[in-house]
């Protein structure tokens, strides 16, 4: 089998020899590429948001965050106090913690918007598992 580049597309010239032989292949490097540089940008997004979600720091603030909500909801309600917050640890901790990954600012605007995106996350769990336990006390 003739296999040139990455990729499995017969080849056509000018007889069309690639309709009668289906083992010769034209090379892909720009579409394989595009696709490799899709796949490591998705896994490394994937990576980023992992380690927001599992970051023990991230989840405490976001517990405080969320009880102080619920003990001074009366006066201030719970949507702005908890929406505010989730913006502001997300901002935080990019801009305070001394990690590698965030060094230039188009990583750390990128660190910041997956914080939001985990930090809104970590909140939903804990706003279900609250909305659970009020029901099951009623």
């Amino acid at each position: 089998m003739k296999k040139a580049g990455h990729g499995l597309i017969p080849a056509l010239n000018a007889t069309h020899k690639a309709i009668h032989d289906p083992f010769v292949c034209l090379p892909m490097p720009r579409l394989c590429g595009t696709m490799l540089a899709a796949a490591n940008r998705g896994s490394k997004m994937l990576e980023t948001l992992v380690s927001q979600l599992t970051d023990p720091f991230r989840i405490g603030l976001i517990l405080f965050l969320f009880l102080t909500a619920l003990r001074t909801r009366a006066a201030t309600g719970l949507a702005m106090p908890l929406g505010l917050g989730v913006v502001f640890v997300a901002i935080l901790l990019p801009m305070t913690t001394g990690s590698a990954d965030v060094t230039d600012n188009a990583a750390r605007l990128t660190a910041m918007a997956y914080g939001v995106v985990a930090n809104a996350i970590i909140l939903g769990c804990f706003v279900s598992g609250w909305v659970v336990w009020t029901k099951a006390r009623q």
